[in-house]
């Protein structure tokens, strides 16, 4: 679950941002897809932001190496880019926070989601999520000033992007 909202909330703390689903296997999004761009032609439009906030590129079905092209074109156009992966393949780690004895031994940097206020863990820790914030989430939609969202501003500054 995290794998699938986490990009959507570092998307959000950048402002401007297109968010592009890598993961053939993942619930559709609303939106164009990588298919239906690879298929129909891309326009100026879709090559860079035409307003502040968070823009989405579903899949569709295809792979990366079939859109590299396009992935180029985009990501020079828009001011930030967020690839939504499989969760077999996380460039950012999205991990629930569980208690000290219980985390796992990490030996690379991760963003840890909070389950009660005060948690805290080594890098980026995410406040909780309540039902309505995980829903919303789930289909793409993101309150841009909550607490969440100013919580992933600081992966932008971390070197991972």
């Amino acid at each position: 679950m995290l794998h699938r909202i986490g990009p959507f909330g570092l998307a959000s703390a950048a402002r401007t941002c297109l968010v592009v689903d890598l993961d053939a296997q993942a619930p559709p999004l609303p939106g164009p897809t990588l298919v239906d761009l690879l298929r129909e032609g891309v326009t100026a439009a879709h090559l860079r932001s035409q307003r502040s906030g968070v823009a989405v590129v579903a899949n569709g079905g295809v792979t990366e190496e079939e859109a590299a092209d396009l992935l180029a074109a985009l990501t020079a156009g828009w001011p930030a880019v967020v690839f939504r992966v499989s969760p077999d393949h996380p460039s950012i780690p999205v991990l629930p926070l569980e208690p000290p004895e219980l985390r796992p031994e990490t030996a690379f940097r991760a963003v840890w989601q909070a389950t009660t206020r005060g948690s805290r863990a080594p890098g980026v820790v995410l406040p909780p999520l309540g039902r309505a914030g995980i829903s919303s989430l789930c289909r793409g939609i993101v309150e841009p000033r909550s607490a969440w969202v100013r919580a992933w501003s600081p992966v932008w500054d971390s070197g991972w992007t």
